[in-house]
């Protein structure tokens, strides 16, 4: 398909009289061949490209100028040539454009209005793929030498139009990944140059259909996302999965390009866009699909997918305005006299205002199940719901009836409490994406309770001592009358997820990391947390602690320890907490939420630490250390020098000297390290050697062999066994009672530093 700019290969002479020569023929290009004239005109940007870049051959260049050799290749192309000769003449002015180094020959090749008349030139077959991809290489590599200083050559004075920008338009809706590409690489390079010619032009009235086409396309692109929903069943999920996959990515896409645009300097036209991507998107669209609405107006998407969509608007946006108004709407502050500022209007349309109609609650002491099949009327949400990711019937019953002002909050404080735990990670998501957004206002942030109403102070200290039960029950009342900084039914709605235990990983990050942001608690010098919510978090830590305690069974402890070890490490190596990404497989109605082994250990680590940092428990990173370190310094310097493989020195190390029984000639030390199974084959001085294997002792199992007492075999991993023959059933009996006595210590350490840990 596309092969992009790419330097030409140079004739094997340039002369004086080869160019002439070329211009003679292209004279008489009506009467030439179709195989010689795309010949010419390949040569002939092969001389000019060569007369740029070798200052003692101008004279090329000059003679182009004198014979108005331009002109020719705009009779050629005027001239309806064949399909070849079509395809040829783009690649020529494509090359040529992009290889030109001087500003006088660049100037020259974009003046006298040529290449906006071949740019315009009506008989390019663009039906064809091959002559459409060259013509948009061509607009492309245009639009790349388009500065205050060229853009005089593009801008049509008498029409008051600029032909590279409407040209690249046409193909705006082009099927093609490359060519789509390329058209908004060339229209981001056409807004991008600060002529206020070019601005009036791009932001005149007639101009701004296409902007709002742009927006519209992410309510096709999210409609095409349902429609595949709407067709997917279990079993029929992996056919389907690409598609989802594609239709996620190119939406993740559009929404980066639509906030490049928003990033040029035009400040109508940013508000424009801006307004129109709030009213028509997020307002009109994704908005009246969050509540389970019985009175719907217009369309609509499941609730699960417009959660996913919003979360994507803020992970990938980050112009402020837009994203202070999105939040304002969906979380508006909890007071009764606020409302949202009135945004003016330029050119876009009055939208209908939706109305919200919420499914009327059962009569009292009545069978929820059987009133949840009892449609209200013919739109009523229990019968118009898709298929998957919409709210539960039991959820609808208990949704209280709402005023209007606070519809989408309700509905999303409402959603964290969903039966349905999907549900429960998108709200969480798009809570979270909106207060660790930077790019919206902090004060906003505080008066929408996604942050601490007022710098974060620590609640008063309270007595633990048992003997001060009694005495401090009503103090711990009182300060619990006290309202909190942060907003209280939402860390309740939090501390609910928790308490329910997610089976996703994600799902619990996700939450601790908003119960963060809702609280202050990472940057609060005591805990800001309620003496309940506290309560509530220590039960919640010492629950899951409980089902981590090891087990009775000494055959699981190595396996169990290396996970430990693994996810410690991670822990401690991590760099800071970055908001967690929810992506569309996390909330796929079709993945499954399996939990694994490593998921139940750090989701409790997820926890220890966000407890520590909110300084409910002491600090977690001495207590990581107590498991991993090592007892004997030299492994330190043993493990970089088998990363590295790079010599250590064997001074002052015991070993034993062995073989192994598969390669006898290989002369090895067996080191006695209390740490790890380390071996090293020594150098010629014997000073010196290479590591081989190290690995740590929890994760090996020795035992003697049952016909030779000289060989110890060494497993290190389910399918590899190390055997080792020893220069005597002495030194076997030694090196073996060495792994068994040292392992057995290291567990038992390792072990007591991770009880200390879950023990809190």
């Amino acid at each position: 398909m596309f092969t992009w700019f790419k330097k030409v290969t140079a004739p094997t002479n340039y002369s004086f009289d080869g160019l002439k020569s070329v211009h003679m023929q292209l004279l008489r290009h009506r009467d030439l061949s179709e195989s010689s004239l795309v010949e010419l005109l390949r040569v002939s940007s092969e001389f000019l490209i060569y007369s740029d870049q070798h200052s003692a051959q101008q004279f090329f260049f000059e003679y182009f100028c004198e014979k108005n050799m331009l002109a020719l290749f705009v009779q050629i192309g005027e001239a309806a040539p064949p399909h070849r000769v079509q395809v040829q003449l783009l690649q020529t002015l494509s090359l040529l454009v992009q290889n030109i180094t001087t500003a006088t020959s660049l100037y020259y090749i974009l003046s006298n209005n040529y290449i906006n008349r071949l740019m315009t030139c009506r008989h390019f077959q663009l039906d064809q793929e091959d002559v459409r991809d060259w013509y948009v290489t061509f607009l492309k590599a245009l639009s790349i030498r388009l500065n205050v200083d060229t853009v005089q050559f593009f801008f049509n004075a008498a029409t008051r139009t600029f032909p590279l920008y409407l040209e690249a338009l046409k193909f705006r809706t082009c099927p093609e990944i490359q060519v789509q590409i390329a058209v908004k690489t060339v229209l981001l390079n056409v807004l991008r140059v600060p002529d206020d010619r070019m601005r009036r032009f791009l932001t005149h009235r007639q101009n701004m259909p296409y902007f709002m086409e742009l927006v519209d396309q992410g309510q096709v692109l999210a409609l095409k996302m349902q429609g595949l929903l709407n067709t997917t069943q279990q079993q029929t999920f992996p056919a389907n999965e690409h598609k989802l996959h594609y239709v996620v990515d190119a939406t993740i896409d559009h929404w980066y390009y639509l906030q490049d645009i928003l990033d040029v300097p035009l400040p109508d036209l940013s508000f424009q866009l801006g307004e129109w991507v709030f009213e028509s998107y997020l307002k009109g669209f994704v908005a009246r699909s969050l509540v389970p609405n019985c009175h719907p107006n217009g369309q609509r998407i499941s609730t699960l997918l417009a959660l996913f969509l919003l979360v994507q608007v803020f992970q990938c946006m980050s112009h402020s305005p837009l994203l202070n108004a999105a939040t304002f709407m969906y979380t508006p502050p909890p007071h009764k006299h606020s409302r949202p500022p009135l945004s003016p209007r330029f050119v876009l349309p009055k939208l209908p205002v939706a109305t919200f109609q919420p499914h009327p609650p059962p009569p009292a002491n009545h069978d929820t199940t059987l009133s949840s099949a009892t449609p209200c009327s013919a739109t009523c949400y229990l019968e118009t719901r898709f298929p998957t990711g919409e709210w539960p019937p039991s959820d609808v019953l208990r949704l209280p009836l709402v005023d209007s002002g606070n519809v989408h909050r309700q509905s999303l404080l409402a959603l964290l409490q969903s039966s349905d735990s999907r549900l429960c990670l998108g709200a969480t998501a798009v809570l979270h994406a909106m207060a660790s957004n930077k790019n919206v206002d902090r004060a906003l942030l505080q008066d929408c309770r996604l942050k601490p109403a007022h710098n974060v102070v620590a609640c008063p200290p309270r007595p633990t001592a048992p003997s001060e039960q009694d005495d401090s029950s009503d103090e711990d009342e009182g300060a619990d009358l006290l309202e909190p900084a942060y907003d209280v039914e939402c860390v309740d709605a939090m501390l609910m997820q928790l308490e329910s235990r997610p089976r996703s990983l994600v799902h619990v990050i996700a939450t601790l990391q908003l119960l963060e942001e809702l609280t202050g608690a990472r940057w609060a010098q005591k805990s800001p947390l309620s003496h309940t919510h506290e309560t509530r978090l220590h039960t919640l830590r010492r629950t899951w602690a409980l089902s981590l305690l090891p087990s009775s069974s000494s055959e699981t402890h190595g396996h169990h320890l290396a996970l430990w070890d693994k996810l410690l490490d991670k822990c401690r190596t991590a760099p800071p907490s970055s908001p967690v990404a929810v992506e569309w497989s996390h909330l796929s109605p079709f993945h499954a939420e399996d939990e694994g082994e490593n998921d139940v250990v750090e989701k409790y680590l997820s926890l220890h630490v966000f407890m520590s940092t909110t300084h409910l428990l002491p600090a977690w990173r001495p207590l990581a250390d107590a498991a991993l370190e090592d007892q004997q310094h030299e492994t330190a310097a043993l493990k970089e020098a088998f990363q590295s493989h790079t010599a250590v020195g064997m001074d002052e190390i015991s070993f034993l000297p062995c073989h192994l029984v598969t390669n006898p000639d290989d002369f090895l030390f067996c080191l006695l390290n209390v740490d790890a199974f380390v071996l090293v084959r020594p150098g010629r001085d014997m000073t010196r050697g290479d590591v081989q294997r190290l690995v740590p002792l929890h994760l090996t199992t020795a035992y003697a062999d049952t016909r030779e007492p000289s060989i110890v075999h060494v497993s290190i991993s389910p399918s590899t066994t190390e055997s080792l023959l020893f220069q005597s059933p002495e030194m076997a009996q030694q090196a073996l009672l060495h792994f068994t006595t040292m392992k057995t210590a290291q567990e038992a350490r390792k072990w007591r530093a991770i009880e200390t840990l879950l023990n809190g």
